[in-house]
């Protein structure tokens, strides 16, 4: 504790006997401030701040103290009390947000900033492209050229610079192409430029169509062996290309022009005019096909169908020498065993009952084979009936005497 200066025997104000030395403490307002040698010295905690002795710095249980106090101490600041201790400055150690200081302002007060902290900091190398979330998002037109936004030479000039040939981007903004920058821009179909191992048959567009003798193959245009050798070799059973003008189908090749049936307009091996007429045309005598489908027997077509002795048509080289049975003929005086009385009178005579009205036999001789009729020559005079050439004149038997018409007369008559 500073003791106070001896101020010597005094006579305070309104009491002209009392002095500081005399011994006594409390006249004319004395107190361990003012009069030591009456009162005491003055020390920290005896309820007394004496001015220019103690402050709330070095005695705060006697001073109250506080911002405005002229002392700068305890938590007191240049950014707390400027008052007291002086306008804040960059660099004095406290971080005044109320001076402006913030991290990117002052970092050495407010420490380095962060993407992150709220406040875009361009000293620390922050900006809309890097940190978008202090930023704000980058924006062409931005004066930043962004690459992680998509921005570059050909999306966005202002920022990035005017694009050129060689730069790696094919922009089309700029008119560039595989034909005017080969460096930049990659072939592709459809570009006006025939390049990059396009050609006119995988990219016509750009190439010219193609054409049978340009020595390209060109399935894509329809070529193929067969319909166009010169570019894709002669055509080939098992080529894949059914070529009719080289004599392929289903007959001649299968395994190109698939397996025949019958209907497909082709008469191939296996099928014939009998079995398929659709495909080979109608079956004929003398195609070698007997084809019971058309009527044909050994009868009708020995040629076709191998006439047999026995098979009873007279055909085929037959004879009555080689095959009786089959050639023997009515009118050769020889009743063979397939004439009879009723198939050939001539040879085997006609026999009264054998149930066929021919030979001599008539109604009134063989009543039993020709039993009375109009019809068929079987009826006579004196059957009864007036037919036909009878009248009463010619048969009064059969028809009335007095010229009636015959009892048939509405038959067609003999």
């Amino acid at each position: 504790m500073v003791e106070p200066p001896d101020a010597g025997p005094t006579v305070p104000d309104g009491a002209p006997d009392a002095r500081c030395g005399d011994g006594v403490c409390g006249g004319n307002g004395e107190s361990v401030c003012t009069c030591a040698a009456d009162c005491g010295q003055p020390s920290c905690g005896d309820d007394i701040c004496c001015p220019d002795l103690e402050d709330s710095g070095s005695c705060g249980e006697d001073c109250a103290g506080g911002c405005g106090d002229g002392l700068c101490i305890e938590t007191e600041n240049a950014c707390s009390c400027p008052g007291d201790c002086g306008a804040p400055s960059c660099g004095d150690g406290v971080c005044c947000a109320g001076a402006g200081e913030d991290r990117c302002s002052c970092p050495g007060d407010c420490g380095e900033g962060t993407c992150g902290d709220q406040i875009c900091c361009p000293g620390a190398g922050e900006d809309s492209c890097g940190c978008a979330v202090d930023c704000g998002d980058s924006t062409c037109g931005d004066e930043i050229c962004c690459p992680g936004a998509g921005e570059n030479r050909c999306a966005c000039a202002d920022d990035c610079g005017v694009g050129s040939c060689g730069d790696g981007l094919c922009c089309a903004a700029d008119d560039e192409t595989a034909g005017s920058c080969g460096a930049d821009c990659d072939p592709t179909c459809g570009d006006g430029v025939c390049s990059g191992g396009e050609d006119q048959c995988n990219c016509a567009q750009d190439c010219d169509g193609a054409v049978c003798g340009d020595g390209l193959c060109c399935a894509a245009a329809g070529e193929d062996p067969c319909s166009c050798e010169t570019d894709c070799g002669a055509s080939a059973c098992g080529d894949g290309v059914c070529c009719a003008g080289k004599g392929e189908n289903k007959c001649s090749c299968g395994e190109d022009c698939g397996a025949a049936i019958c209907g497909d307009g082709v008469c191939c091996e296996g099928e014939d005019a009998c079995g398929c007429p659709g495909d080979c045309g109608t079956s004929t005598c003398g195609d070698g096909i007997c084809c019971a489908a058309s009527d044909e027997t050994t009868c009708t077509c020995a040629t076709d169908c191998n006439a047999e002795c026995g098979d009873g048509c007279c055909n085929g080289g037959e004879d009555l020498a080689s095959c009786e049975a089959d050639c023997s003929s009515c009118g050769d005086g020889t009743c063979s065993p397939t004439e009879s009385t009723a198939t050939c009178p001539t040879d085997c005579g006609t026999m009264c009952g054998d149930g066929q009205c021919n030979g001599e036999e008539e109604a009134c001789n063989c009543a039993t084979d020709c039993p009375p009729s109009c019809e068929e020559g079987r009826s006579c005079c004196g059957d009864a009936m007036c037919c036909t050439g009878e009248d009463p004149t010619s048969c009064p038997a059969d028809c009335a005497a007095d010229g009636g018409a015959p009892p048939d007369s509405g038959a067609d008559g003999g």
